[in-house]
Formats: structure tokens, C-alpha cells, sequence
């Protein structure tokens, strides 16, 4: 688990160089990593969903996130999941596009980095901090 997290943590650090100094490399980089979380999420979502609520509950820093997992999300998780991998992959589609749609998927991307924050080591904290720098790097270098 450590050094997922290491790992995860170094590779955002690394991004937010990378968004700075390369920004159409970065923008590929989140693009494909968003869309690889969707195709990930949504074969968990469907073949092993309980590992949402057995990896995460159990990591959520506020009560409202643990309640939320082991209460709607623990019931049907592939209700939730699968839209949210809807949204990551629309996040990652985005990357590739410009102007407003771009604008856009930079905006869903510091959404949904945000909103998994909560869930503390689940979501490698701070790593997704770190992905918001990224996205926000490149909101300004394009």
C-alpha cells in the first residue's frame, strides 16, 4: 500500500513538471490516465464492487463519506460508479479537445479530484491535490 502511494504521489508531482514544461504532453497524460480510471472503475463497478465500499469506508476522513459508502453505495454501487466512470471518461475525452470543451474537462477533472480527496489514503492523499495543481497548470499554460 505504501508504495502505491509513493508511487501515485511522485507520478503527480512529476505531472505538474511536466503540465508546466510540456503542456500537450500533460494534457495526454491526464486525458489517457482519466480515461484508463473509467475502464477500470467500470470493470470493478461490474465484476468486484464491493471492493468500493471494503477500500474506501474504512478511509473516509468525514463521517458524511462513510456514511454515504457503506449506506447508498454499499446498496448498489454500480448506480454510482458507472456514472462517475461516465464522467472520467468524458474528463479524459476532453483533454483532447479545445477551447470551451477543453476548459471544461479541466474543470471536471478539479471537480472530481476534489471530491475524492475526502476519502483520505483511498485516494493516496494528497495525491489528488497534486492533480488539481496539474489540471490548474494547465488551465493557464493553454
Amino acid at each position: 500500500m505504501m508504495a502505491g502511494w509513493i508511487v501515485s504521489n511522485a507520478f503527480a508531482l512529476a505531472l505538474i513538471i511536466v503540465c508546466w514544461r510540456l503542456p500537450k504532453a500533460g494534457r495526454a497524460i491526464i486525458g489517457l490516465g482519466f480515461a484508463a480510471a473509467a475502464v477500470v472503475n467500470t470493470l470493478t463497478a461490474l465484476n468486484n464492487p464491493q471492493a468500493y465500499i471494503q477500500g474506501y469506508g474504512p478511509e473516509a476522513l468525514f463521517p458524511f463519506y462513510e456514511n454515504f459508502i457503506y449506506g447508498p453505495l454499499a446498496k448498489n454501487p454500480a448506480a454510482f460508479i458507472l456514472p462517475i466512470a461516465l464522467g472520467q471518461l468524458a474528463v479524459g475525452l476532453m483533454m483532447f479537445f479545445r477551447g470551451v470543451w477543453f476548459k471544461l474537462g479541466l474543470a471536471g477533472g478539479i471537480v472530481f479530484l476534489l471530491a475524492i480527496t475526502p476519502l483520505g489514503r483511498g485516494s493516496a492523499f494528497p495525491m489528488p491535490l497534486l492533480g488539481v495543481a496539474a489540471l490548474w497548470v494547465l488551465w493557464h499554460r493553454n
